[in-house]
């Protein structure tokens, strides 16, 4: 059951949980997210904003990579998919720490040095895993964070004509377009 206040006019908002919103979220269930850690979120654009809501739903506390400091079993998602988000992200492991990649790296290679140390990784059993995709059984509990009303959808996705698609998902992998574009038929 959706929200009662959900027209049929706004189910198309629920398409956005199938990958995008999914796949931020199985990344944060793998980081081992959970009520009162800090988690540090690395990107500006929808996937980032969804893991701050869905960090937020969880009960995580929110934090910046300005205000981080040095702290061990940090929680860390980076959603840019750009060279110097990665190595922030890499950096700010620390011991015990975890980061996850949310957006590929389309074959490029991944340079550690000298944004993280190798020893944060090994001696320090910090984690380092990429995320493209959701284990079904999460989904159930995404679809309960908007069904509680913990994550509002609305300002997330934009509904696109089919003849705005491509310049609408160019303009959205471009950053110029803050909401994802769902095609709304």
């Amino acid at each position: 059951m959706w929200p009662a206040d959900w027209t049929d006019d706004d189910l198309w908002r629920a398409a956005y949980l199938a990958h995008e919103a999914a796949t931020v979220f199985g990344a944060l269930m793998r980081l081992g997210l959970e009520p009162g850690r800090p988690l540090i979120v690395v990107g500006d654009g929808a996937r980032a904003r969804v893991a701050v809501a869905i960090g937020l739903a969880k009960g995580a506390i929110p934090s910046t990579p300005a205000d981080a400091g040095p702290a061990s079993g940090r929680r860390i998602i980076e959603t840019s998919g750009s060279a110097g988000g990665r190595a922030l992200a890499l950096g700010l492991a620390g011991p015990g720490g975890a980061v996850a990649f949310v957006d590929g790296l389309d074959g490029r290679s991944i340079d550690f040095a000298p944004a993280a140390s190798w020893n944060t990784f090994v001696t320090d059993e910090a984690l380092l895993f990429g995320a493209t995709a959701c284990h079904p059984d999460l989904y159930p509990e995404l679809a309960a964070l908007v069904v509680r009303g913990q994550l509002d959808l609305g300002p997330l996705v934009e509904a696109v004509s089919l003849a705005d698609v491509v310049s609408a998902r160019a303009d959205y992998a471009a950053g110029r377009r803050q909401t994802l574009p769902i095609l709304r038929f």
